[in-house]
């Protein structure tokens, strides 16, 4: 796949929101079916066949664009406890794909991370006591130990802390644990991905925006823009897709019909290729459904 830098990719952090939220939707109507989400959301019918099958709102979620806001109320009211705010957000997106990203920005990304393990391996609020945590947080010291930690949760927070970590460190002109970043991100991605239908429907998005993320390391001069990589780290990229079958089967997760990864590959292919002036365009719109 060729480089592409972070701050050429807003097609792809479109495609990560749409197919997170989506998976989303999926995920707490119990179906794949755009109809029946729709059904669940609104308590209303669509015709199942013919024209005015594919006038749905959420046939054209299923396509590739985002939820609009306007949607949210009634997604909420229908699903309590759904994240698909977070989801519609998503802050792993943000980091990977937004080239912009300061560090407030991408502070303020690792903010969302709900109270749990994987935030404690960001910040130490031992001490905040009567401050709140918005306002007083002691960053914990980049270490192997705490790499290794995050890469033991393979959650999608803890995945999106090693990634904001390391841009983070990079963003200081730290890279002395540029690869070990790298080496755990490729190490815990199919257990991340397997574990989240959000990223698993989105994983060649995710895929072509770690490409990016990876070989974008301003102040080290012995990365050369990913030319020289580390042995381990190139044999755990190579090995993605065996090692997620392998997950995926361990946990026993069915993964999204065909249809819908097919759709997701499709989008895909039309951002790497170029061909997004029209077509991809309707597809992926940013104002979204």
């Amino acid at each position: 796949m060729d480089f592409i830098p972070p701050t050429s990719t807003p097609l792809l952090l479109q495609a990560l929101r749409s197919a997170a939220c989506y998976a989303e939707l999926a995920l707490r109507s119990g179906s794949w079916d755009p109809n029946t989400i729709e059904e669940k959301v609104f308590d209303r019918t669509y015709k199942k066949a013919g024209p005015a099958k594919r006038r749905g709102t959420f046939y054209k979620a299923m396509d590739g664009t985002v939820v609009q806001p306007r949607y949210l109320p009634d997604i909420e009211a229908a699903f309590p406890g759904t994240r698909i705010r977070w989801w519609r957000d998503n802050p792993l997106a943000e980091v990977l794909c937004n080239g912009s990203l300061e560090q407030d920005g991408v502070l303020k990304a690792l903010g969302t991370c709900p109270a749990g393990d994987e935030r404690q391996h960001m910040w130490d609020e031992n001490f905040v006591g009567m401050l709140s945590w918005e306002r007083f947080r002691v960053e914990v010291p980049d270490s192997q130990e705490n790499i290794a930690s995050l890469v033991q949760i393979g959650s999608s927070e803890s995945l999106l802390v090693l990634l904001g970590r390391m841009r983070l460190a990079q963003l200081r002109g730290r890279a002395e644990l540029d690869i070990s970043y790298e080496c755990a991100v490729w190490q815990t991605l199919p257990t991340c991905v397997a574990r989240s239908p959000h990223l698993l429907l989105g994983s060649q998005a995710l895929l072509a925006a770690l490409d990016g993320f990876l070989s974008w390391s301003p102040f080290s001069d012995s990365r050369f823009l990913g030319q020289i990589r580390d042995k381990q780290a190139v044999e755990l990229r190579i090995s993605f897709y065996s090692r997620l079958a392998q997950e995926m089967k361990r946990l026993d997760i069915q993964a999204p019909p065909e249809e819908h990864l097919s759709i997701r590959r499709r989008i895909v292919t039309d951002i790497l290729s170029g061909r997004t002036k029209q077509s991809t365009r309707r597809r992926t719109s940013a104002a979204g459904t």
